[in-house]
């Protein structure tokens, strides 16, 4: 399945940091890119929080923006 993570907060500037886990479950870090989407194999039936944040060009990381997806 293809996820377009959190378009709204992409922004073409640079490197993003992905991660996801199952809900509250701990952090899993997918890498950097600087993609605006990701293909991931996802289980059924389970609920995943998503998460990305971004680097502008000056260096400076802005917040973790997340979003939950459930698999059905």
């Amino acid at each position: 399945e293809v996820i377009d993570y959190l378009r709204a907060h992409a922004t073409d500037e640079g490197d993003r940091i992905i991660g996801r886990r199952l809900a509250g479950g701990t952090w899993e870090n997918l890498g950097t890119t600087t993609r605006t989407y990701i293909t991931k194999w996802w289980l059924r039936g389970e609920t995943y929080e998503f998460r990305v944040r971004e680097r502008d060009r000056n260096g400076n990381w802005g917040s973790w923006a997340i979003k939950t997806i459930a698999i059905s």
